[in-house]
């Protein structure tokens, strides 16, 4: 017999048998949407879309993810259900954003993955966070819209390194 896999399962239905909860937290002027799975005391696990996304874009993702993880997924402001901007934000009003959700739900430490946007939200996180990043995946295009700079081969490079380490280290070219 073979199985039918269904890559069309609407996202609230591949939800549907992962215990979580969808919340808003005040953040600063941000009245930010934020959904919680998997275990309470579970190592914290922060999913970022990307430009125009919302915390829908992972739906496939977190009921495997908060098997192991205690999962944080967020609307950005001016991005789903979160207080739209009414005026034009730039990346350091989203790393801002991220370390207020993170204060928000007493999270002094946590596991950062973005895409795109959520991925330039992680990276530029490391060196000035307040809170303990244990580890950052940034899922990029293979090259970075307007980048003039070799920043996968940058990243790639503090990689290796342990996050400790960087200090106020950023791969140049990101502000």
């Amino acid at each position: 017999m073979t199985s039918t896999v269904h890559y069309d399962t609407p996202v609230w239905v591949a939800l549907s048998a992962t215990p979580h909860s969808i919340d808003y937290v005040q953040i600063g002027p941000w009245r930010t949407r934020v959904l919680l799975a998997g275990p309470a005391d579970g190592e914290p696990l922060v999913l970022m879309p990307g430009t125009g996304g919302h915390l829908e874009a992972y739906a496939h993702n977190i009921s495997a993810f908060a098997e192991a993880y205690r999962v944080i997924a967020y609307d950005y402001p001016g991005h789903g259900y979160t207080t739209h901007a009414t005026a034009d934000l730039e990346l350091p009003h989203y790393v801002e954003h991220l370390g207020g959700l993170l204060d928000s739900l007493d999270i002094d430490r946590a596991n950062l993955n973005g895409e795109s946007l959520g991925g330039w939200v992680a990276i530029n996180c490391l060196p000035t966070a307040a809170h303990t990043i244990w580890g950052a995946v940034a899922v990029y295009r293979a090259e970075p819209v307007g980048a003039g700079m070799d920043v996968l081969g940058q990243l790639a490079e503090l990689a290796t390194e342990p996050l400790s380490s960087l200090g106020s280290r950023r791969p140049e070219g990101i502000s």
